[in-house]
């Protein structure tokens, strides 16, 4: 199978970081894999980067976490991708948990509000 190499600049327009930041997560943190040319240029993996975008953004948009701020929730989840995806899988049932929640605080409000619309009418007779 062909795998798609693409240069700096489109990976970093791609992710919306610097060039350093992708050769960081590149070199040290070896979440995107690179190769380097004959010509001396470096080419990165479509592949990893859009794995990159698919999980972090997603978690960035349910969360609602600020782009330039990936990279520190990047530094905090080193492990592996496994571990990435527990992360997830955790955030997803906090939100469920908290939806639930809110439902339930929604419709004890509403509960509330019928019995002092009652309550009223009952004084106010």
């Amino acid at each position: 199978m062909f795998e798609e190499w693409i240069s700096a600049k489109e990976a970093c327009k791609l992710l919306g970081i610097n060039y350093r930041t992708l050769w960081r997560w590149a070199t040290k943190k070896g979440w995107i894999r690179f190769k380097r040319l004959p010509s001396g240029r470096i080419k990165y993996s479509r592949k990893d980067i859009e794995r990159i975008l698919k999980i972090f953004y997603g978690i960035t948009y349910k969360i609602n976490i600020p782009n330039e701020n990936i990279d520190d929730l990047l530094s905090v989840y080193k492990g592996s991708e496994a571990t990435l995806f527990n992360m997830i899988r955790k955030i997803e049932n906090k939100l469920a948990e908290l939806s639930r929640k809110i439902n339930d605080i929604e419709q004890r409000i509403a509960k509330l509000e019928k019995f002092m619309d009652y309550y009223a009418q009952t004084i106010l007779e």
